[in-house]
């Protein structure tokens, strides 16, 4: 006679993701915190909400630390400090999960509205993940004094604003994985938190202008 571990564990995998085993999932993590036990009978670690907090705010000062490496414009970078964070909260299997989230409109309004409306809707992603364009656009970029190639073509400037050609092409930074994976690797590998990506800062978002 033989045990397979591999398909017991696999159909242990398959109820889990059933409504009742996520109930029983649910009613065994909330027994266990009632019990006042720090670690599940598989020595998985169980998180306080305090606890749970004080790992989002970390991770949110790691995506902070990891965007200060780069030179981004000063207005990225204000966005990138308004990270906050959630309470924690239950999940239908029983976990607890903190999402973090910008408090600041990260949205931006393409160099030449008048043909490309949407802009771009996530600035932080657009430095992140890097674009590819299909044409220069011209325009005016309120708030900017040209460098480098820019000054070489613009056409004028008002006040504080210059006409400029944009970029066909931006190589993406990955600050945020980098962050991830940081904290994933020691505060993570410590606690049992796992950080993960929302799927927009794992793709290349689309640029319109």
């Amino acid at each position: 006679m033989s045990i397979d571990i591999a398909s017991i564990m696999g159909k242990v995998r398959a109820y889990s993701q059933t409504p009742a085993g996520k109930a029983k999932m649910k009613e065994a993590v909330e027994r266990m915190r009632r019990e006042g036990r720090t670690r599940t009978a598989a020595g998985s670690r169980l998180m306080s909400p305090a606890e749970m907090e004080s790992a989002a705010l970390r991770l949110a000062d790691a995506i902070r630390k990891a965007a200060q490496s780069y030179d981004l414009p000063a207005s990225v970078m204000n966005n990138v400090n308004s990270l906050a964070a959630t309470k924690p909260y239950q999940t239908e299997d029983g976990g607890w999960r903190v999402d973090l989230y910008f408090t600041d409109d990260l949205s931006r309004e393409s160099l030449y509205p008048e043909e490309y409306e949407g802009g771009v809707a996530n600035i932080i992603a657009l430095f992140n993940n890097g674009y590819l364009a299909n044409d220069f656009v011209y325009g005016w970029w309120d708030g900017h004094k040209p460098t480098g190639e820019e000054s070489k073509i613009r056409s004028g400037t008002v006040e504080n604003s210059a006409f400029v050609r944009s970029r066909l092409a931006r190589p993406g930074l990955q600050f945020m994985q980098k962050a991830v994976e940081d904290f994933n690797a020691t505060v993570g590998k410590a606690t049992g938190a796992r950080a993960v990506l929302a799927p927009i800062y794992e793709e290349v978002p689309s640029y319109t202008g």
